[in-house]
């Protein structure tokens, strides 16, 4: 029995009604073959007593062994019948009910499966759109980005030169202060070089501020033609002007004045003059600096300007993009407990027909509702309200028009008894005003009637003086030009007879000896003192030569007069 039970066990294990069923068939097989080798057995154990006895009980031992094993078999095939319908019973209740569950519970997972595919296949539609969406504005937003990007480079770029300028212009500010500091050292310098009550110092003030040009020359090669050597010197015709008189009087030393003196005065000149020329410099390219600091502030406020435009461009751009964004469909899965009908009564299966509104939604229209029937409620009441006083200011009118009536035929009665027909009160009222005007717009009429031959003379006398103004405005113009006209010539003259009076000035002092350099170094004395005679004479044989500058001159032998 444990044997079979444990077959039965394995069978459920395997699982399946027809295996089962296979086995008790085996095992009904099996007993039988049990049951006749049992009684075989037996025949062979009875073979050995006499024959006799033994045919005598075989008859009735077969018999007995017949009824025996059928009732063996009807017990057998009753507990096997159990057996059967306890196990497909068993089956039933275990097998089934297990599928059932698991089928239950798959469905739910394809349920819930179905709504998550159905959920991600709505959301996959919605990034679509919004990819769509993007791409619209993706070579819009690239350009808009290329020219933000090269904006804030331009303007990174100009704001660096600008610092650099302004580190420059502080450093040119800080030599500028240097330089006038020196000048003022060597202003300080001659002060202390004059001393007190120096005689000169009226004249070495006028040496030490006299304003010069340092004069730079340029020496030609010199050429080799026929054994002769010619040597031609190139000079600015602009390093003198209209003073060059009272320029050569402060060369001349005067009586009495050391040459030391002098000498440092002009040594303090050309060092100030030198200054001066820094000074001049500087300033020129502190100037430049603040010219290009300005054209690089203007170039900042217009790359400031144009990257402001970037920049809205972009918000505009952004905004746009974000409208389209909110204007892509997104589609919410609602539950139907998570919706409740307005009106009492069940949910729908198809709601296409119906408008979802948000709860809070609802309520907020349910208090406009209110509102708007208490307003509804109150323009009533007013409106009932102006329709009573209506009905109180017509009443009134009425009595009004009665009264009105009243004192018309009274107004007419008194009229009549007065002036004895109707007048119009108004008409005599405005009387003496209207014809006071009357007398007046009638002597406007007279005084222009009587003024107008004046006004017209007038008239005439205006129009021949702007005339004559005119004329001579035209002829003075005409004058003007022609006193241009003659100024030009004039210079055109006078520069042809500069260079005339030049070019004879070089053709003789070609022939003069150039004197050495310490000669030309050396300021020269007043022409009283003793060993000046000589250069006064040479000065006489020349008199021609106030036109050359006084470089030349001192190169020639000569002064200038």
């Amino acid at each position: 029995m444990k044997l079979r039970e444990q077959r039965l066990m394995g069978a459920q294990q395997q699982g399946g009604a027809v295996s089962i069923l296979e086995l008790l068939e085996k095992e009904m097989e099996a007993e039988e073959q049990k049951g006749k080798q049992k009684d075989e057995g037996a025949e062979t154990s009875t073979v050995s007593s006499s024959a006799v006895t033994g045919q005598s009980k075989r008859t009735k031992g077969q018999e007995v062994g017949d009824e025996m094993e059928k009732e063996l078999q009807k017990e057998e095939e009753i507990r096997l019948c159990h057996e059967q319908s306890c196990l497909v019973e068993q089956l039933e209740n275990s097998s089934v009910t297990q599928f059932d569950a698991e089928l239950h519970q798959l469905y739910e997972q394809k349920l819930h499966l179905d709504i998550q595919l159905k959920l991600m296949e709505m959301q996959m539609l919605k990034l679509q759109q919004e990819v769509l969406v993007l791409k619209r504005f993706e070579t819009r937003e690239e350009k808009l980005q290329e020219k933000l990007s090269k904006c804030l480079q331009e303007e990174n770029q100009v704001l660096l030169k600008l610092e650099e300028c302004n580190q420059q212009l502080e450093l040119k500010g800080a030599e500028m202060i240097d330089l006038k500091k020196r000048v003022r050292a060597l202003t300080d310098a001659f002060q202390a070089s004059l001393g007190e009550n120096c005689p000169f110092e009226e004249f070495l003030t006028k040496v030490f501020t006299q304003k010069i040009k340092r004069v730079q020359m340029e020496k030609s090669p010199l050429h080799e033609e026929d054994g002769e050597e010619d040597s031609d010197d190139d000079l600015d015709s602009d390093d003198y002007s209209s003073k060059k008189k009272r320029e050569a009087s402060l060369n001349v030393r005067p009586k009495g004045c050391k040459p030391e003196l002098l000498k440092s005065t002009l040594q303090l000149r050309h060092d100030r003059v030198e200054l001066e020329e820094l000074q001049v410099k500087e300033r020129k390219v502190v100037e430049a600096l603040k010219k290009d600091i300005t054209s690089l502030q203007e170039k900042e406020k217009l790359v400031k300007s144009q990257r402001r435009a970037v920049e809205a461009d972009i918000e505009l751009m952004n905004q746009e993009k974000q409208q389209e964004m909110n204007e892509v469909e997104v589609i919410i899965p609602l539950k139907l407990n998570q919706i409740q009908l307005a009106c009492k009564g069940p949910v729908l299966s198809d709601l296409s027909e119906f408008l979802a509104l948000d709860k809070m939604e609802l309520f907020r229209m349910d208090e406009q509702i209110q509102q708007l029937q208490a307003d509804n409620k109150k323009l009533n009441d007013q409106f009932h309200r102006d329709l009573k006083k209506r009905d109180r200011l017509l009443r009134d009118k009425k009595v009004k028009s009665i009264k009105v009536n009243e004192l018309e035929n009274r107004c007419d009665e008194l009229m009549m008894r007065r002036f004895g027909r109707k007048v119009d009160l108004e008409a005599l009222l405005t009387m003496p005003d209207s014809t006071r005007l009357e007398e007046l717009e009638q002597e406007k009429i007279r005084l222009l009637a009587a003024h107008s031959d004046k006004m017209k003379h007038l008239e005439t006398q205006v129009d021949e003086a702007q005339t004559a103004l005119m004329k001579e405005t035209r002829r003075n113009s005409n004058l003007l030009h022609t006193t241009i006209d003659l100024l030009e010539q004039t210079k055109d003259l006078k520069a042809k007879i500069s260079s005339r009076e030049k070019t004879k000035v070089t053709a003789v002092v070609g022939q003069t000896a150039v004197p050495g350099p310490q000669e030309a170094s050396e300021p020269r004395e007043d022409p009283g003192a003793p060993g000046a005679g000589k250069e006064t004479t040479a000065a006489g044989g020349r008199s021609q030569a106030g036109d050359l500058p006084p470089v030349f001159c001192r190169r020639s032998g000569l002064t200038p007069p």
